[in-house]
């Protein structure tokens, strides 16, 4: 006598009498709902997002919300109910880039909050896929207690500590005290990617720290829903051509690089380039960035034909980046990147730095170029801005075999790890 353990999480008996349960999932969702100094997302928040899906796809009922509450300063339970309604909002203000109503929405939101009623025998495993109070001790011990559950932690990267030059003041002492807290509560710490499972190993060497699984970020239109409607009208590109390049302004983009790259371009373009392309720089201003800015703002060589768009709605970067040449993506470190991804996924050519992260991604699709060779960054930009480019073309022929992992493959993944730490048995 047998019931299946179908994927929305049913019973199975493993022998007479006695019934194999899932566990509840309980997600952490505190930076999406209140989140409030940026609006429009981060990867993380798209990455957050693609979670809730993927798991309410998976575990169904089973799945639950949970949240660092700002005025009572706790975790809480939310209300399933509620948590989706709000999500379906944030989704719409990303997809429109509307941050005025978004702002209002986040403000406004008041969710009701449960109590934690187990059932007996109940277990839950806990998933939290954003760094955000990971560095305040008691607030996830908080968490464990009121859960009585293992926990499962999403590590994006460890750039602030392997290069702190790169990140905010005192980033690296934040992140450090987060691997810190993950090393006293965290039961399994998932990677996303190999590059970021290797920092972790090689951070904590040989002291005690949980089990370590690479399990590299897939692709999914819910991380920028526009793009799977955009993509099906693609056009080819124009015929003044531009390049895009997406993320926040800040040094360890190596936005500086391209701009020089087009002051040169202004100068030898009868030479080298024919017409100047254009080039689009998408994203919000980060830190440590005035000679950018500088840049940005007072040299009428760069302002003529370098474009800063600044954040826009998933429609707007959509339309944006399937006419561009290409995607440059000329970082110094990642610990994924989201945006070469993106690009890849719509069929969208690719250069950028020849970093681990992006090698992972792109396999042997992309240009690979070191992120301070500018001679060489300057000939592919003026390759692919000519029409009928052979080494565009070439790119676009090896895209055609390209494919990144499902989302559905690392949301099973992960479940898995959760269904270790929380099945039971009821007699």
């Amino acid at each position: 006598m047998g019931i299946h353990i179908d994927p929305q999480g049913g019973a199975s008996v493993a022998h007479q009498g006695t019934i194999t349960l899932l566990p509840e999932i309980v997600m952490d969702v505190s930076r999406l709902i209140y989140r409030q100094k940026n609006c429009l997302p981060s990867g993380i928040d798209r990455v957050e997002m693609a979670y809730i899906e993927g798991f309410d796809a998976v575990a169904g009922d089973r799945l639950s919300f949970c949240g660092y509450h700002p005025l009572l300063r706790r975790y809480t339970r939310l209300d399933r109910r509620q948590v989706f309604d709000r999500i379906a909002a944030i989704v719409a203000g990303w997809k429109s880039g509307s941050m005025k109503s978004n702002k209002r929405a986040i403000l406004g939101y008041r969710p009701d909050l449960l109590s934690y009623k187990q059932k007996p025998g109940q277990r839950r495993v806990i998933v939290k896929v954003s760094p955000d109070h990971l560095e305040y001790r008691s607030r996830i011990k908080g968490l464990i207690d009121a859960e009585q559950a293992p926990l499962v932690t999403m590590i994006h990267d460890l750039l602030p500590i392997d290069y702190p030059e790169f990140s905010g003041y005192g980033g690296d002492k934040t992140q450090q005290r987060r691997l810190k807290v993950i090393a006293e509560f965290s039961t399994h710490i998932v990677a996303n990617s190999q590059y970021t499972a290797a920092s972790i190993r090689r951070y904590f060497g040989h002291e005690s720290c949980p089990p370590v699984t690479a399990i590299p970020l897939g692709f999914t239109s819910t991380m920028r829903p526009s793009f799977s409607s955009f993509r099906d009208r693609m056009t080819p590109a124009p015929h003044e051509p531009y390049f895009a390049c997406i993320g926040t302004i800040e040094p360890r983009k190596n936005h500086m690089m391209l701009l020089h790259l087009w002051r040169q371009l202004s100068r030898l373009s009868k030479n080298n380039c024919g017409s100047i392309p254009r080039l689009y720089i998408i994203g919000r201003r980060g830190w440590e960035n005035e000679n950018i800015i500088d840049l940005l703002e007072r040299s009428p060589i760069v302002r003529s034909h370098v474009i800063e768009a600044g954040e826009m709605g998933d429609e707007a970067v959509a339309q944006l980046l399937l006419g561009a040449r290409a995607l440059l993506a000329p970082s110094f470190a990642e610990g994924f990147d989201l945006p070469v991804a993106e690009a890849l996924s719509c069929g969208v050519p690719v250069i950028c730095s020849d970093i681990a992260p992006h090698r992972e991604i792109g396999g042997d699709v992309p240009e690979y170029v070191d992120p301070l060779d500018g001679p060489t960054w300057r000939r592919l930009i003026c390759e692919y801005a000519r029409d009928d480019s052979p080494t565009r073309n070439a790119q676009l022929r090896r895209l055609r075999d390209w494919s990144i992992r499902s989302w559905d493959s690392h949301i099973q993944e992960v479940h898995e790890i959760c269904k270790s730490l929380g099945i039971y048995n009821v007699k």
